[in-house]
C-alpha cells in the first residue's frame, strides 16, 4: 500500500465530479480575483469559460477530461504533501512539544510511570460493575 494513491485511471463519475468542481471553483476564483485584486472582467470571464469548457467536455465524453485531471493531480500532489507535513510539524513542535515540556517541568505524570522502590506492584485495581446491564448504557 502506497502512502498516496494517485488515480491515473479515473472512472467517469470521478471525471464528472472533477469537472463540476472545476466549474464551481474557477468561477469562484474568477469572481474573487476580480473583486479583491481587480482582475479585468474579460480575464475573469476567461476563467469562467475554462471551467465551463471542462464541464461541457466531461458531459460530452468524460475521457476528454482525463489529461486535464491527470496534469492537475500530478501538480497538486506534491503541494499537498508539503503542506500536510508542514502542518503536522507545526502542530507537533508548536503545540505538543511545549505541552510535554511544561508537564515535565511541573512533574506531572498522568500515566503514573514514576519508579517507586517501596511499591510491591504497579497493578491498578479496577472495580467491576455491579450489574452487566451497565454495559448496555454506555453513557
Amino acid at each position: 500500500m502506497a502512502l498516496i494513491d494517485i488515480n491515473l485511471k479515473p472512472s467517469k463519475d470521478v471525471l464528472k465530479d472533477f469537472a463540476m468542481i472545476a466549474l464551481v471553483m474557477l468561477t469562484i476564483i474568477a469572481f474573487a480575483f476580480h473583486w479583491i485584486y481587480g482582475l479585468s472582467s474579460q480575464n475573469a470571464l476567461y476563467l469562467c469559460g475554462i471551467g465551463l469548457v471542462i464541464f461541457l467536455l466531461s458531459r460530452i465524453s468524460p475521457s476528454l477530461v482525463i489529461p486535464i485531471y491527470i496534469i492537475l493531480t500530478l501538480i497538486t500532489v506534491p503541494i499537498g504533501l508539503v503542506i500536510s507535513f508542514t502542518v503536522m510539524a507545526i502542530f507537533y513542535y508548536g503545540l505538543l512539544t511545549p505541552i510535554g515540556l511544561i508537564f515535565k517541568i511541573i512533574g506531572r505524570d498522568t500515566m503514573e510511570r514514576k519508579w517507586d522502590k517501596e511499591c510491591n506492584t504497579y497493578w491498578v485495581e479496577h472495580k467491576s460493575p455491579e450489574s452487566t446491564k451497565r454495559y448496555y448504557n454506555q453513557f
